[in-house]
Parts: structure tokens; C-alpha cells; sequence
């Protein structure tokens, strides 16, 4: 069968008319960005518009709750940027959306509550913002330094950050850009931007600086070093 096919098949088993089922196919297909392909065999379908068909699948007949499981898998970047914006429409029509992923990027861009499973069992629930606030520990800063610095003055910096900031653990240095990782929180933010503001006042050769909070990756690393 064809996923045109495929797709009308499902929505007259939920009830619509055939005439129809062959309007919803098309749409359906169009909001999820394969219609191009809508003719092929299911069989000969790429990975990812597998995986579009499989949501098309799913929300025929306008159920109140969706479950996907590892929906972008396969999926190109691209690809995977149209289809939660489509999650994030569908989500925010007021339909109740539950989605397992081992992408964080992608609960967070997706999900408004998130539970972190570990071994089989449930380690937190809560809003994205909720579960860094309460289980984030410390911030990550990065420095950007301008091209054609010499090692002298980016080791200048680093001495800079080290007497200014020992708590501070260089993580990446990678061309003009170091990315340093604090993991407690007894500095305050306003201190630590102060620290680097200074620094780019005072050190020419830094070109600017940013500040963030621990990632959700780093929240569900928390809790799976804990159950090693």
C-alpha cells in the first residue's frame, strides 16, 4: 500500500467517508511535510517519513490523548525542526501529547512536564525550568576570545578565571572558545557576571561571554551517576 492508501484506510476504520478519508489524507500529510511522498509504498519510504506517517497514523480521528514513542528518530535536523513545531501546534490545540525520547533537546523544546526515568523507575516530575531549578547544580559559562589570539594571552585568561573563579573547571577549549563548568552554587550569578564582565573589560583580547544554566542533560546524568 501507498501511505496515501495507507492513511485512508485508517480514517474510514475511524469512521469518515471516503471521500473524506482521501481530503484528510492529503492534509494531514501537508501539516507533516511529506506529502511529496504520499504516492510511494510505504516500503520504499526513508526512515523519517516512516516516522511522519506513523504520527499521521495516530492522530487520524482526533484523539484526546497521543503517545509517541522516539517519534524524530531517523529524522534529519531539518526534518525534526518541522516536526515538533507540528508536536508543539498539536500540543498547544489542547490535546494532551505523551512522548518518550532519549533526546533532551527535544522534550525540552516539546514537553511543559517532564518525568526522568532511570532503571525502570520515576526520579522526578515537573517543568523543565522546575527540574533545573531544584536539581541543576552550579552554571556553565563560555568566553569567547578573539581570532588570532597567541596561547599567552588565552592562557592570561584562563589565569584570569582560575584566580577570579576556582571553583570554575575548564570542560572544552575548542578554537576561540572556552567553556567552563561550575558545579556548586554557593557563588551567585550576579558575582560570576561581574567576574566576567570584568574580564572583558579588562582583557582585550576577550570578545564577549555568556552564561547559562545547567542543561536538562546534565539533571538526568545527576540521577544516572547516582544509580550506577
Amino acid at each position: 500500500m501507498t501511505a496515501k492508501e495507507t492513511l485512508i484506510m485508517f480514517a474510514m476504520i475511524k469512521g469518515h467517508g471516503y471521500s473524506d478519508a482521501k481530503k484528510l489524507a492529503m492534509t494531514i500529510s501537508e501539516n507533516l511535510d511529506f506529502r511529496e511522498h504520499v504516492n510511494k509504498q510505504v516500503k520504499k519510504l526513508s526512515g523519517g517519513n516512516k516516522r511522519k506517517l506513523s504520527a499521521a497514523v495516530a492522530m487520524i480521528g482526533d484523539p484526546p490523548v497521543l503517545y509517541f514513542d522516539e517519534p524524530t528518530s531517523g529524522m534529519d535536523p531539518a526534518t525534526k525542526y518541522y516536526f515538533r513545531e507540528a508536536l508543539r501546534k498539536i500540543r498547544d490545540s489542547g490535546k494532551c501529547i505523551i512522548l518518550t525520547s532519549h533526546s533532551l533537546e527535544e522534550c525540552e523544546s516539546v514537553c511543559t512536564r517532564l518525568a526522568i526515568m532511570v532503571r525502570g523507575r520515576f526520579m522526578c516530575l515537573g517543568s523543565v525550568q522546575h527540574l533545573k531549578s531544584k536539581f541543576a547544580k552550579g552554571c556553565t559559562f563560555t568566553i569567547k576570545i578573539k581570532r588570532d589570539t597567541n596561547e599567552t594571552s588565552i592562557n592570561n585568561i584562563q589565569k584570569y578565571v582560575n584566580d577570579n573563579l576556582p571553583s570554575a573547571r575548564l570542560s572544552e577549549k575548542y578554537q576561540d572558545m572556552l567553556t567552563y563548568k561550575i558545579t556548586g552554587t554557593e557563588i551567585p550569578w550576579s558575582k560570576i557576571f561581574s567576574i566576567l564582565e570584568g574580564a572583558r573589560r579588562s582583557i582585550k583580547d576577550i570578545e564577549d561571554y555568556s552564561l547559562t544554566q545547567s542543561s536538562l542533560e546534565q539533571v538526568f546524568l545527576s540521577f544516572a551517576k547516582d544509580e550506577k
